[in-house]
């Protein structure tokens, strides 16, 4: 959450209301914050990864075989949604330690949506360290 000199919180997006803006702060870029560390990288094969934080990626489509089949509307939704967590700071990452069955080292993120819902994920990791 950001707040103005008044202390009212600032909606992301809404700095200025339907009001001018202030020539002011034109250029100025603070509370860098706000701004997740977001990256798209488009593919050879016909899809497009965003990279999330520092150690996740989601590649849309996932599979891209004929069998899936996924649309490109329901791709595009799904990206935006994940796209517009990262954005609101709705996205967390998580390095963990399991003990049982054996230990190992997992990776972990977590997607909070504005209309309540949330998604995890995790894997075994290799190359924590790399990151």
């Amino acid at each position: 959450m950001f707040s103005d000199a008044q202390g009212r919180i600032i909606e992301f997006g809404d700095r200025w209301g339907s009001g001018e803006r202030s020539h002011e702060s034109e250029g100025v870029a603070s509370h860098l914050e706000r701004f997740a560390p977001l990256t798209f990288v488009l593919t050879r094969f016909s899809s497009v990864t965003e990279h999330a934080g520092l150690l996740h990626d989601f590649p849309y489509p996932v599979c891209g075989c004929e069998v899936c089949d996924d649309s490109w509307a329901h791709l595009a939704d799904n990206s935006e949604r994940d796209v517009l967590a990262v954005a609101h700071g709705n996205y967390r990452e998580r390095v963990e330690v399991r003990c049982t069955p054996l230990p190992s080292t997992w990776v972990g993120h977590d997607f909070c949506y504005e209309w309540g819902a949330t998604t995890a994920g995790g894997m075994p990791t290799r190359g924590v360290r790399a990151a």
